[in-house]
């Protein structure tokens, strides 16, 4: 059962620390088509909320909260124009425009510059490794240079005619997408695995 609750602007970030505070797991965040931002978190009984804003609201970053809603945050910037108040710098992640990189400086620090297109069965990426001889202090990345659309393809197609869409998603993933994508169609469906089905 996933309960979608409405929370004001101004108690974004408490609301959320809460959450967290008594056990909840930072699922993901995300931005909707009309402005607002959700956020999930799964309970420690198993149960979803999803946080929604008011539409086209500023909330404060939760990144504080959770290091892991970084990239999510920036993502709904870049595609939405969703500001999070206190998420500085507030750096593109699919926008490819402007500076990215991350200045690092000091006595014998050096950077080293990958990509952004590289060979490999990964997405390509652009990678900036900042190292002082073979210790690494930074590896700032890049990605989402691919945007083949495939959301977009996957509206309005069956659970089966989707499927395809999601294993080519990513080459080295297809495997791990084909679980989640049969998890999330399972729940969406109202069924739950077997404990033995789960395990497996």
């Amino acid at each position: 059962m996933t309960e979608i609750v409405a929370v004001p602007a101004g108690e974004w970030h408490e609301q959320v620390r809460t959450r967290l505070a008594a056990g909840g797991r930072f699922a993901t965040l995300y931005a909707s088509q009309e402005g607002s931002v959700r956020c999930v978190i799964v309970a420690r009984d198993g149960t979803e909320v999803i946080l929604q804003s008011p539409a086209g609201a500023v909330v404060r970053s939760i990144v504080d909260l959770t290091p892991a809603a970084d990239w999510p945050e920036r993502e709904a910037h870049d595609l939405f124009g969703i500001r999070f108040e206190g998420h500085e710098p507030m750096r593109p992640l699919v926008g490819h425009s402007g500076e990215w990189r991350v200045p690092v400086t000091g006595e014998g620090v050096h950077e080293i510059a990958v990509g952004p297109i590289h060979a490999g069965v990964i997405e390509s990426g652009h990678f900036r490794i900042h190292a002082v001889g073979e210790l690494m202090l930074l590896v700032d990345v890049r990605l989402f240079y691919k945007h083949r659309g495939l959301e977009q393809a996957a509206r309005g197609l069956s659970l089966s005619d989707a499927l395809p869409l999601v294993q080519r998603a990513c080459a080295g993933c297809a495997v791990t997408n084909t679980v989640a994508y049969s998890l999330a169609a399972e729940q969406l469906s109202g069924h739950e695995p077997s404990p033995e089905a789960a395990w497996v």
